[in-house]
Order: structure tokens, then C-alpha cells, then sequence
């Protein structure tokens, strides 16, 4: 099934905020990464990507704890149109110690050390900031191309 995926910072950009991403990455085995979705029924589904053993799980979870994510990519790299998924989703949790929601996200992804819980599995900040540095991308026509 193909997906058209937004870049992350692209996404910090449409929420006005910074944002929480996490990334799988695959095993060393896996040399051409796929990102697999299949579905036995409109209720159940199996995530595969890159051999990672705990992106199903962990996206099963924040499903059944009503935590709202996508697929997407890391900031995009100028000159780059079409790329290849690369194991980035995007959680909609603000960034704040104060909301229950991102407290319960920290206590579940994360060891009481602040470690990651699982290998291959990272944790990741990307300040609006950061992802403003890209903002002529929004400008209607940035990716036209003149042939």
C-alpha cells in the first residue's frame, strides 16, 4: 500500500510547536528496510519495519491508550523529493511535565535511569525552532519542477 508521509519538521511546523517523535531502527540484518502494514480485519493489524522487533507493540499500545501518531519522516534534506521510510513516527503528546499524557508516554518508553525500555527504539525532541529553518519548503511551487 503506498503512503505519502510527511516530513517531521513539516508536522512542527502545522502544529506551531515543537514535537515528540520516536524511531525504529532496523537490524543490522536488514538491508533494504520495508515498512509493512496488514490487516486481518478493520480492528486488528500487524506493523513490520527494518526486522524491529517492538514497533508493533509500542504503536499497539498508544492505540489502546487513545495516543494519537502517524508515519512519518525525519526534517527533510533540501533537494531530496521522494525518500524512502526511514522508521520515524510522530506522537501528537505535547512536550510538557505538566500533562498526564506525556508523563504516562515517559513512564512507558522510558527506563526511571531515562534510558530508552527497548533497543533500537529511540526517543527524539525536534524544537519548532529547528523546523522553522525549513519553512521556504511551504512555499506553494517550492517543488515544481521545470522540465
Amino acid at each position: 500500500m503506498p503512503f505519502i508521509l510527511k516530513h517531521s519538521d513539516k508536522i512542527a511546523r502545522e502544529k506551531n510547536r515543537d514535537i515528540l517523535l520516536l524511531r525504529f531502527s532496523p537490524t543490522p540484518e536488514e538491508k533494504q528496510p520495508r515498512l509493512n502494514i496488514e490487516k486481518d480485519n478493520y480492528d486488528n493489524f500487524t506493523i513490520s519495519f527494518g526486522g524491529n522487533k517492538y514497533i508493533n507493540q509500542i504503536l499497539n499500545w498508544f492505540i489502546s491508550e487513545e495516543i494519537p501518531w502517524e508515519f512519518c519522516l525525519s526534517s527533510r534534506c533540501e533537494g531530496v523529493l521522494v525518500e524512502p521510510y526511514d522508521g520515524y513516527v510522530y506522537i501528537d503528546v505535547p512536550y510538557d511535565i505538566n500533562n498526564a499524557t506525556f508523563l504516562k508516554l515517559n513512564n512507558y518508553l522510558e527506563n526511571p535511569d531515562g534510558s530508552m525500555r527497548w533497543d533500537g527504539v529511540g526517543y527524539y525532541y525536534l524544537e519548532l525552532s529547528i523546523a522553522m529553518k525549513n519553512a521556504h519548503h511551504d512555499v506553494p511551487g517550492f517543488d515544481d519542477l521545470n522540465y
